[in-house]
Order: structure tokens, then sequence, then C-alpha cells
């Protein structure tokens, strides 16, 4: 087996010699390479300048960086003042400031932004991926997401879109979106609290078939791979099974024309949907308060609240 770390030395006038040779069509290729005693690989890709950062007889060992030198100069210098503020960085923080620099500059790179390829396997076409440490929609991820949205639907002040969405203050209190919103024409409704089951087309006809069918996907995976878990892997794959199948034109048409929204139907629901309980039926907010003595005596019991209702 060849031995690790260990390269073939070349000289750097030699080099300049063979790229100026190459150039002026003295010899070829594997001649120059043979005569200079250079590595046929390397000196085909300082002909082919594919190493961007590396240009001429320039001598680099290790892989080709992604970044530049002049901004990896200032991520150094950016790094050590952080450090003599007392500010030390973590490796994963500087790995994340070289991703954030190279997106910032428009720079191609290798960099990962957290998320493993192979999650994304199988999921439907156009799908954007993201995540947040919580698991739920932030004001970071709603503002990725819009842009989504913008560029699927393409709303715009003379062919607005309406925009269904429940109350969520990442939705109803983010200036940046509403602005957003605005600029691009697009209407934003909110729903009322606890109305979503019956007034987002999503509820009503899109989410009980995605859900049968994505179980119905998962029961056939674990048929074809047998003493197998089914992890986070292969979800996007198996949702990507059930969501081809629920996605419809018709479930969507379903959806809309339930909710009232379209057909506009201002009597979808009747008097009976809204009528309140009587006071006699509703349960009474005020209630005795337990002494201080009863409570020491009986223990709380997992899941009982002794709180007044």
């Amino acid at each position: 087996m060849p031995e690790h770390g260990k390269y073939e030395k070349w000289d750097s006038g030699a080099m300049q010699e063979a790229l100026n040779a190459y150039k002026n069509g003295v010899a070829g290729l594997n001649e120059l390479a043979r005569r200079y005693n250079i590595p046929k690989a390397t000196l085909k890709r300082r002909i082919d300048n594919k190493n961007k950062n590396i240009h001429g007889s320039e001598k680099k060992f290790g892989r080709a960086a992604d970044l530049p030198p002049e901004i990896e100069e200032e991520i150094v210098n950016h790094v050590l003042q952080l450090e003599r503020s007392l500010f030390g960085i973590t490796r994963s923080d500087l790995r994340k400031l070289a991703y954030d620099v190279a997106e910032a500059n428009g720079i191609p790179h290798r960099f990962k932004n957290g998320q493993a390829d192979e999650l994304k396997e199988g999921a439907p076409p156009g799908t954007e991926f993201t995540c947040s440490e919580s698991g739920w929609i932030t004001s970071e991820l709603f503002a990725k997401w819009r842009k989504h949205f913008i560029n699927f639907a393409k709303p715009s002040k003379n062919k607005k879109v309406l925009l269904i969405m429940d109350g969520h203050t990442t939705h109803t209190k983010n200036l940046e979106a509403i602005m957003l919103a605005r600029e691009h024409g697009i209407i934003m409704l909110s729903l009322p609290a606890h109305t979503t089951h019956r007034l987002q087309p999503c509820d009503v006809s899109f989410f009980k078939p995605l859900s049968s069918y994505y179980n119905q996907a998962a029961d056939k995976w674990l048929r074809t791979n047998p003493s197998q878990n089914i992890t986070q892997f292969q979800v996007s794959k198996i949702l990507g099974e059930a969501y081809a199948k629920a996605a419809s034109v018709g479930n969507a048409i379903n959806g809309f024309a339930k909710c009232g929204i379209w057909p506009l139907d201002a009597n979808v629901f009747d008097d009976s949907e809204f009528v309140c309980l009587p006071t006699d039926q509703m349960t009474s907010t005020t209630t005795t308060h337990p002494s201080r003595d009863s409570l020491i005596q009986r223990p709380l019991e997992p899941g009982v609240s002794t709180s007044p209702v």
C-alpha cells in the first residue's frame, strides 16, 4: 500500500519552464512531465488552471482551498480579534463563520450547512430544507419560506395572491413579513384562533389523506426492509411517496370549497356552528380553594392539577 503523507517532489522553477514550454508548443503534456520530473496529473491541473487559489509554479500541499487567500486572511484577523477581546470561538463557530462568509460573497464551496444530503433524498420536488433548534417555526425560517413562496406563486401588485395562515406571532407580528407582502402584492389573512380545523384548506382536505398515505408508505418500507427501523434518513423518501398521492388537484379544490373560500360561500357554516354554551352548562370559574393543610396531607398525583380552574 502507498505511504500516506508522502508527496512527490518537484521544483517550482521546473514547473514554470514546463508551463512555458507547453504554452509555446515545444512539447506535449507527457513529454514535459517526463522531462521536468513533474507528476502528469499535477502538470495538467496547472495547465488547466483548475485550482483557483494556486497559480503558475506556486507550490502548495493539501486539498484546494474554497476561499481566496484575502478572505481567509480576513477571517483569521477576525478570529484573532475575538480572541484578544476574550470572545474565543469553537471549531463549530469557525466552520459556521466560513460558511456564512462564502454564502454572503457568492463563493462556490463545499461547506455543509448542518444538513446531511441523505436527509433530503426522495423528498417532494422543490422542497426547501431548513431547521430551527426548537423544531418550531421562527421569524428567520418564515423569512426563508416567504422567499420560497414568492418564487413559486409569482405574486405581484397587478396579480395579487391571498396567503391564508394561522395567527402565529412569526406570521402576524413580523414587520419584515408584512412589508415584503405589500411589496409583492401578497394579501396576508390570519385565521381566528382554534378555527384552522374548519377554515384552513390543508387541515380540511389534505393532511388526513397525507397521514394515511404516509402510514401506508411506512408499512411498505418496513415490509421490504425487515429488521430495520425507520429513521430520519427515510422520512423524506416516505413523505415524498405519500405527498405525490395526497397532493392532488381534487383535494385542493375540495379543501377550498369546504372552507367556503372558493367558490366564495359565506353560508358554508350555519348558525349552530357558532352557538355558545348556555351559562348554566359552562364550567364555573369560581371554586373553593383547598386549605394549606389539605395540600400538605394529600400528595400531588402525576398529571393532576390542584390549581383552581
